[in-house]
């Protein structure tokens, strides 16, 4: 039950400092635009990892067990990795890997949808997707998940 928490605060606290690594002022986009005629505020999914990697140096993205960063799977899949650090026995972790699945696979889609919503807003990707994907500190996939649906 501890872990299913902290696999829950994990997310969480990704996606604040997802959101919150940019600094960017809601604006009202004019709703009868055309959709070519959208100015983004990141050209690809690479420029927007780029642009927070930038901003991570003075924004704290790790906890005592994990560190958090942000891959790229395909052109429009977001991964948002958690790696845990070597203080923690991978033994432990691989032997609970099927738990962390299970509470991934039972988490709460709002979140995933949070970050879609908000790469939809201002990345220039195409249907968009988000993963979460767990690893032991010597690369082992502990659990990885992405929603079916949004």
């Amino acid at each position: 039950m501890k872990k299913r928490i902290f696999v829950v605060l994990a997310l969480a606290f990704f996606v604040v400092i997802f959101v919150s690594a940019c600094d960017i002022s809601d604006s009202s986009d004019d709703e009868t635009s055309e959709e070519s005629s959208k100015t983004y505020l990141y050209d690809s999914l690479k420029d927007y990892i780029n642009s927070n990697e930038a901003q991570a140096d003075n924004t704290s993205n790790s906890t005592e067990e994990v560190t958090c960063s942000m891959t790229i799977e395909s052109d429009n899949i977001l991964v948002l990795t958690y790696t845990y650090v070597d203080d923690i026995d991978s033994s432990m972790l691989i032997a609970y890997s099927s738990s962390l699945q299970e509470s991934l696979e039972e988490m709460d889609t709002s979140l995933f949808t949070e970050v879609k919503e908000y790469l939809e807003t201002y990345v220039n990707v195409e249907n968009p997707r988000v993963k979460m994907a767990y690893y032991t500190n010597d690369g082992f996939l502990l659990a990885e998940y992405e929603p079916d649906e949004y």
